[in-house]
């Protein structure tokens, strides 16, 4: 393992940011199970507790981005390989910028704007469509 001072600045900062997304993952999942199930998988009476939310958190559906290892509920093109929305916003941002790379694509398979609108920028969605 590398010693901080052989890191960049630009790696210490993708640590920070990870570890960030660690302790606000955290966090939420702190705020969802608070409550009489703090920390367990027994239901809520709500009659016990009004402020009580009982959420469940499914993360089978999980995936790594293929350009950042992001870990979150990422988009899924048709080739399955999984952007998180910051990546997939780079996908549709650089197909406007380079002929090349339009449409936008992973895997040659076409990447549609309907398919990614969901995960996508209201201003980067509006200028595509443009």
């Amino acid at each position: 393992m590398a010693a901080v001072g052989d890191l960049t600045e630009a790696e210490l900062a993708t640590i920070a940011r990870y570890e960030q997304e660690r302790l606000d993952e955290e966090f939420a999942i702190q705020l969802f199970t608070s409550g009489n199930n703090a920390g367990t998988d027994e239901a809520v009476n709500e009659d016990d507790d009004p402020m009580a939310v009982n959420v469940v958190i499914d993360r089978s559906a999980w995936t790594r981005c293929v350009v950042c290892d992001h870990h979150g509920n990422n988009f899924l093109p048709a080739c399955s390989h999984p952007y998180c929305p910051e990546h997939l916003g780079d996908v549709f941002r650089h197909s406007m910028d380079d002929e090349n790379l339009f449409p936008p694509r992973c895997c040659r398979q076409e990447i549609s704007i309907n398919q990614a609108r969901a995960v996508l920028d209201v201003e980067l969605v509006a200028t595509f469509e443009v």
